[in-house]
């Protein structure tokens, strides 16, 4: 993922010490840059000169690469903003250069949490479906909007298959409990009784430690959490865009000449020159964004384990 900075700090490259001061406010600026050395940029200008096809082929797909690793990078950052946004009604960041970002967007977690009565885990005992109307039935009696969505792990989804007390018996009927359940007819199950419909979310991103360079995996939600959400014609939010610090320089006759990618509107890349011995290129990448979430009460925490287990 790439780093968060503040809107005027350079992109933070390997352990490189920025001085930061602490901010807190509702824009969220992105960067990540890599470095392309004088070595690569010899092999660049040789393969054009001599049209050696597959080493021009070669030397481009290094230029290319670059580009296409900076927009990975803000795009994975850019998901774990969102999702850390609603499994946890704040974003939170702190790094070692001193910058502190805290986003709090007010979310009702005493009306809006719910825990399942058993474990679901216990497929023999666990009654998942009732768990799933009593906390839709709250939301909606509390916000007048019932949730018509539930994004899973596959773990829960799968134990929500094997249930034998409520999904396998009531699809089935007590002659054929044990019968293995489908998903469609599970999901059918659920359209009846006005229960939401699953969406297994299994994403990850990963994270680098600025000082080690050690990656760790992060998954963006938690197992043993569902997030109940609303149709899709109730707005929850979205995430805010703005002018990123090249932008910024750019709108004011600076610099060169950059616009955004069509096909990544949220983001701008830049490929420029710094210093003359060698001198090093860098390719850029940069976004300012936030996610806004006014529909915010319209979102359900669900646990599959009980509060306290």
């Amino acid at each position: 993922m790439a780093e968060i900075t503040d809107f005027g700090s350079p992109a933070p490259v390997g352990g490189r010490a920025t001085r930061l001061e602490k901010v807190s406010g509702p824009l969220v600026t992105i960067k990540r840059k890599y470095p392309m050395d004088v070595d690569t940029l010899y092999a660049i200008q040789r393969a054009m000169r001599s049209g050696a096809s597959a080493e021009y082929k070669a030397a481009i797909r290094t230029a290319f690469n670059d580009a296409d690793r900076v927009i990975r990078n803000i795009v994975a950052r850019h998901e774990y903003i969102r999702w850390q946004a609603l499994t946890t009604g704040k974003v939170t960041y702190t790094d070692e250069r001193g910058l502190v970002v805290n986003l709090d967007y007010g979310f009702p977690a005493v009306k809006n949490t719910f825990y399942a009565s058993t474990n679901w885990s216990d497929t023999e005992n666990a009654t998942p479906l009732t768990d799933l109307m009593e906390a839709c039935d709250k939301m909606e009696k509390e916000w007048g909007v019932r949730p018509t969505r539930a994004v899973a792990r596959r773990t829960d989804w799968s134990r929500l298959l094997r249930n034998k007390a409520e999904a396998q018996l009531w699809v089935h009927g007590s002659d054929l409990q044990n019968r293995p359940l489908m998903q469609n007819e599970l999901n059918t199950l659920l359209a009846e009784m006005d229960l939401p419909g699953f969406v297994v979310y299994e994403t990850k991103v990963r994270h680098e430690d600025p000082q080690t360079k050690a990656v760790t995996e992060i998954e963006l939600l938690p197992e043993g959490m569902i997030l109940l959400l609303p149709p899709t014609n109730v707005r929850i939010g979205e995430s805010l865009i703005g002018p990123t610090p090249t932008e910024v320089w750019n709108s004011d006759g600076y610099g060169d000449g950059i616009i955004r990618m069509e096909t990544r509107p949220e983001l701008v890349v830049r490929i420029y020159k710094e210093g003359n011995d060698p001198g090093i290129v860098w390719t850029l990448g940069e976004s300012t964004m936030a996610p806004t979430l006014p529909g915010i009460q319209n979102v359900a925490w669900f646990y599959t384990a009980p509060k306290g287990s």
